[in-house]
């Protein structure tokens, strides 16, 4: 993960092993408690109807957590047949028609099953793996959908956004939004709160594009009713945000080549890292080609070129970009690096040690 590439390994040490305690133990207030403590103490001003949304998400990502019940199959007949049972109209038209790419691609899951885990919440089962794929698919397909309709839209001589910007450098990408202020900021008797807020969000970005990315996509995205937005600050912050994140939508200049390549990345993380059980490489690099026959613009030589199975065997994977909430992953060779920024380094660093330090304090005291 980005975020931490950067900073102090013993804090990332301390911080998981304090993590996984209350884990184990499913002790989801206390978790929530550690999180709220540290972003209070980090942004002693933050308003609370801005922290509880995003509180109540992560409760609820940890409500999944507990429930889920991840294991391995009795036998690779039982995956197998779950596969059947559960895709029986893709698997009995990959059967009827097994020369289509799309019917070698299903037979090819079909064979991978034996690598993969029987996944349980809410007394529904699974494929672990597969249910990864298809998440994992929706997300870059409807990232593709979107960057294909503004593409349309864009007047050729003119930025609406950062991910279809025309000017690579990156100390241009936002003069197209800076310019849109000009008048406000040459006259001296103005006064607007939110575009005051929306200059100082630019000004972050500028600082630090990737953090800023997605700090600008989440407090956008938080949800309220009007009768708990009861302070106008609260309101206008949000707008603000709000305005600007379709123009500050990612932190680099985004080409569909970097969706569809993170799509197939996270096909290969899924085998090598996130739930490895001794695939081969060779068969992991073919399952990757006949879905990107079907699921991509690729040819299949561009493909084995990009995922062959000597770069998966050095199991070298980085975070490339953030687009509209979407981490875009690569399979990398160590030409292209993501810039850090010092001072966000050492804020996530104090972030974390807030955490182990309440953690720490609570369970010293059992």
């Amino acid at each position: 993960m980005y975020e931490l590439e950067k900073v102090n390994q013993n804090i990332i040490k301390s911080y998981f092993e304090c993590i996984k305690k209350e884990l184990e133990n499913k002790n989801k207030v206390l978790i929530l408690l550690a999180i709220k403590h540290a972003v209070k103490k980090m942004l002693p001003n933050e308003l609370d109807k801005l922290l509880e949304p995003k509180i109540r998400q992560v409760g609820k990502t940890l409500d999944i957590a507990f429930e889920r019940k991840i294991e391995k199959f009795n036998s690779v007949e039982e995956a197998q047949n779950l596969f059947k049972e559960q895709f029986s109209e893709a698997y009995n038209y990959a059967f009827d028609n097994p020369n289509e790419t799309f019917s070698q691609m299903i037979m090819m899951a079909y064979d991978l099953c034996k690598y993969d885990t029987k996944l349980t919440y809410k007394r529904n089962t699974s494929l672990f793996n597969i249910s990864f794929i298809l998440r994992s698919y929706r997300q870059h397909y409807k990232a593709d959908k979107r960057w294909l309709r503004e593409r349309n839209i864009k007047p050729n001589e003119r930025n609406i956004n950062v991910s279809l910007n025309t000017n690579k450098a990156l100390k241009d990408q936002v003069k197209f939004l800076e310019s849109s202020y000009e008048l406000y900021k040459d006259n001296p008797y103005s006064k607007d709160l939110t575009k005051d807020i929306e200059l100082g969000i630019i000004d972050g970005y500028k600082n630090d594009k990737h953090m800023m990315t997605r700090s600008i996509y989440e407090i956008a995205n938080i949800h309220h009713s009007l009768k708990d937005l009861l302070k106008d600050e609260s309101k206008t912050i949000i707008h603000a945000f709000k305005n600007i994140k379709h123009s500050l939508d990612s932190d680099k200049v985004i080409d569909r080549t970097d969706i569809m390549n993170s799509w197939l990345t996270n096909i290969a993380l899924l085998y090598t890292k996130i739930n490895p059980q001794g695939i081969k490489k060779t068969e992991l690099s073919d399952f990757i080609v006949k879905v990107a026959n079907y699921t991509t613009i690729y040819k299949e030589e561009t493909t084995k070129k990009l995922f062959s199975p000597e770069k998966l065997r050095k199991n070298d994977y980085r975070e490339k970009a953030q687009y509209k909430g979407l981490r875009l992953m690569e399979i990398t060779d160590k030409r292209y690096k993501l810039s850090h920024n010092e001072q966000s380094t050492k804020e996530t660093e104090e972030y974390l040690t807030y955490i182990i330090e309440y953690l720490s304090k609570y369970q010293k005291s059992k």
